[in-house]
């Protein structure tokens, strides 16, 4: 019988970088965002929770296209979450 979960685990070790980026960008962008002494709105975080899957989709392959893996995998994701204009 074949693993279900097979598909779903080899994606998560291929992209789990790139997410783990994503969340550190974006708590970097809160962290900001809070020090400058400005609000966090909802409708704001609604907008980057919208906007962290095509960042997601777009860092994924620019990691693949320039051939990344690990610790830059990382970054990538880090800084497309980092400086989103929203």
């Amino acid at each position: 019988m074949a693993n279900p979960v097979g598909p779903l685990e080899s994606w998560i070790l291929r992209n789990g970088a790139i997410i783990a980026g994503l969340g550190i960008g974006t708590a970097a962008k809160y962290g900001l965002t809070l020090t400058e002494g400005c609000k966090l709105i909802w409708t704001r975080v609604m907008i980057d929770l919208l906007l962290l899957g095509m960042l997601g989709v777009i860092a994924i392959n620019m990691a693949v296209w320039c051939n990344l893996t690990g610790n830059p995998r990382v970054l990538v994701g880090a800084l497309s979450a980092y400086f989103r204009t929203a």
